[in-house]
């Protein structure tokens, strides 16, 4: 639901608890409250941490296409997984439930085979910790 900044900003869309109502009474789904203006305004920062300072400066903690995408990821039972090397990392989609020998498959098939063990951790505390050498250190 496009609503305007005013509106997004404070939740006060006349129209949303109709809308609410009817997708509640036919089990349709969620109901995305967007605002295509900040959305724009979020997604031109230059950097990251600029496309934070904008949403929080709006009120808000996240852009609402981020919490599209998990929607997204939920509707169709996926999840996703990040591969890290000093030259790069990835992002890797799977179907929620399989095994880590099924998610190194699909990095490189050969893998599935092979695997004998990964490491397995929370984005949020390589976020916290800053690396993931600290990462293992702390036993993370």
């Amino acid at each position: 639901v496009n609503a305007s900044a005013s509106q997004y900003t404070t939740g006060k869309n006349k129209h949303l608890p109709r809308i609410y109502e009817w997708v509640d009474q036919r089990s349709a789904g969620a109901v995305l409250p967007y605002c295509s203006e900040l959305e724009s305004v979020a997604a031109a920062a230059a950097t990251p941490e600029e496309k934070q300072d904008t949403l929080l400066k709006f009120g808000l903690k996240r852009a609402a296409t981020e919490t599209l995408l998990r929607l997204c990821f939920d509707a169709f039972g996926f999840v996703f997984f990040f591969t890290v090397s000093p030259m790069e990392t990835k992002c890797w989609t799977l179907k929620s439930g399989q095994s880590a020998a099924q998610a190194a498959g699909r990095v490189l098939p050969a893998f599935a085979a092979g695997l004998s063990s990964v490491e397995v951790f929370s984005v949020y505390d390589l976020k916290e910790c800053g690396s993931l050498r600290k990462v293992q250190e702390r036993g993370k």
